[in-house]
């Protein structure tokens, strides 16, 4: 027959003893002193790294400044000349730049407008029943033209030839023809103004 004795005793259990929100704050505590343990290393070796930083920085703006003193001292006059001279010369190369595009924007513009254009295309077409006795720039942008023609019919197709020429950029006004009863021939005159001629 077995026999079983029992010595536990609940007065003696030190699990009560302890209360639970106390074992809650030692486990916390606990974790934190761990927590704590592992960062402190980091946190040094940190601070450490920062301090070297820190330490070449100074060290580079140390020499840096000495580099630049030595510059200051051994600075050569014929270089300082020609570095100013080099960037006077890149300037002057950007204005011209500059120019050569307003230049073919301008030329771009005028195409077809100009009066040295105008002229040389009536110079190779020409209407042989007319003409021209006199030309006359008014404004910078108005050809007067005078002339004489046979009919009035040879004045509108020469009028008809400026105007093909430059299309919308120009147009022919004040147009007046008369008859010259001595030699049965017609006088005009007439206003060719192109536009986009400054």
């Amino acid at each position: 027959m077995e026999q079983h004795i029992n010595l536990y005793h609940p007065d003696l259990d030190i699990r009560r003893e302890i209360p639970v929100w106390a074992r809650l704050a030692a486990a916390m505590i606990a974790a934190l002193l761990a927590g704590t343990l592992l960062w402190w290393p980091e946190w040094k070796a940190s601070q450490r790294l920062q301090g070297e930083v820190a330490l070449q920085q100074e060290s580079v703006e140390q020499l840096a400044a000495t580099l630049a003193e030595i510059n200051t001292a051994h600075r050569d006059p014929e270089l300082e000349r020609l570095e100013r001279a080099l960037a006077e010369m890149e300037r002057d190369r950007e204005i011209l730049s500059e120019a050569a595009e307003a230049l073919e924007t301008v030329r771009g513009g005028l195409e077809g407008s100009s009066f040295a254009a105008i002229l040389e295309f009536l110079a190779e077409r020409r209407v042989p029943e007319v003409w021209v006795q006199q030309l006359t720039l008014r404004d910078g942008n108005v050809l007067f033209i005078e002339g004489r023609a046979l009919t009035p019919g040879d004045v509108a197709a020469y009028v008809d030839l400026l105007e093909s020429h430059a299309g919308a950029a120009a147009t022919v006004r004040d147009l007046l023809i008369r008859n010259d009863q001595e030699d049965r021939i017609v006088a005009f005159s007439l206003e060719y103004e192109a536009h986009g001629i400054q």
